[in-house]
């Protein structure tokens, strides 16, 4: 298997108060520091569209994507928080309205 240098996870910026206040605020620094991951986990998710398994779990796609980072990447470890799984499934849901099939959602209780 070739090894290749994992893109840079970029620390997610914060607010102005010096801290995050909410899960979406936290979510969205790491995504605009890191748009590459919502892509990856885009590709995998129209992977098991297309096989028409039915529903998948975005945790599930996320534990794919870092399986996959960990075998083929040197350097840096690969981290995602698992607080952001919900907003990469709404994520991947905005992007591709057919991905709805796919991921349970619920109500958010703090944005």
């Amino acid at each position: 298997m070739t090894t290749y240098e994992a893109p840079t996870l970029f620390p997610a910026w914060k607010t102005t108060t010096g801290k995050y206040e909410t899960i979406g605020e936290r979510f969205l620094a790491f995504h605009i520091a890191n748009p590459w991951i919502g892509d990856e986990l885009e590709k995998l998710a129209d992977i098991e569209y297309r096989n028409g398994d039915g529903k998948i779990g975005i945790k599930y796609l996320i534990e794919v994507l870092r399986w996959n980072y960990r075998r083929a990447t040197t350097g840096q470890l690969f981290r995602i928080s698992n607080d952001y799984s919900s907003r990469y499934a709404r994520l991947l849901v905005e992007r591709r309205p057919e991905f709805a099939t796919l991921f349970d959602t619920r109500e958010l209780r703090r944005e």
